[in-house]
């Protein structure tokens, strides 16, 4: 085991020779920096797992396409980045965000802005979406039948031409 000296100019550093632990490809370029403020890297591919999942078994584990949020040592949710493919593999689609909650408590919230609310709360048994300032909730109704419906502003469902959503 290594130890860090973290008190010179609050960076990490090499205990043998006093310099910062930087992050280089083969070729020399500077790619990530583990200091004080934590690890970054900038134009890499993640391999394998980044973990701070500490001894309480509270924590994150990234990977390439996702993160996994644990606590008590069980993962309790993941959000991921997946691509939209065929049955061959082939990408047909944008990616999209892929959110998972595991166990009876857990619930996602999403915030907008710095207002300390959520505007939107997610967890084992459906959706709610709080009251939001200045918003809405009822139905927009058009002259062909078609209508829309609002709660606090969030479209929630409607009757097209097509059929109800």
């Amino acid at each position: 085991m290594i130890k860090l000296n973290t008190k010179k100019e609050n960076k990490i550093q090499c205990p043998y020779c006093g310099h910062p632990l930087n992050v280089f490809y083969a070729s020399g370029k500077e790619i990530g920096v583990w200091d004080r403020n934590g690890v970054r890297a900038s134009n890499v591919d993640l391999e394998g797992t980044f973990s701070n999942v500490n001894e309480k078994g509270r924590g994150v584990k990234v990977e390439k396409v996702g993160l996994h949020s644990y606590s008590n040592n069980e993962e309790i949710g993941s959000i991921a980045i997946l691509p939209v493919v065929d049955s061959n593999g082939n990408n047909i689609g944008k990616d999209y965000m892929e959110f998972k909650l595991k166990g009876e408590n857990s619930s996602y919230e999403f915030y907008i802005g710095e207002s300390g609310k959520p505007v939107l709360q997610f967890n084992n048994t459906g959706m709610a979406i709080p009251k939001i300032q200045w918003s809405k909730t009822g139905r927009a109704e058009f002259s062909d039948g078609t209508y829309l419906t609002f709660n606090n502003g969030i479209l929630t469902g409607g009757n097209a031409k097509g059929g109800a959503f």
